[in-house]
């Protein structure tokens, strides 16, 4: 397959972003947060952004790879 969608991301938590957006629900409303990856795109983020917490960095990147194993079999199989 060719196409810069399928290349394996240099970093599993951020997918090459720099930073990880979510949404938390407070008093009802759900408000949308960025906190900053560990990776050398991330860092080069503003330092006023929050660094992304040590126990969610495990599951993003577990997320990230799975999500990327059920759009691209193919390639996860020639990773092992």
């Amino acid at each position: 397959m060719e196409g810069k969608y399928n290349k394996f991301p240099n970093c599993w938590i951020c997918n090459d972003h720099g930073l990880i957006i979510y949404s938390k629900r407070y008093h009802g409303i759900e408000y949308d947060f960025a906190c900053r990856c560990k990776c050398r795109l991330g860092q080069s983020s503003s330092e006023k952004i929050k660094v992304v917490p040590d126990k969610l960095v495990e599951k993003l990147a577990e997320e990230n790879f799975n999500r990327f194993k059920g759009v691209y079999p193919e390639l996860v199989v020639e990773l092992a």
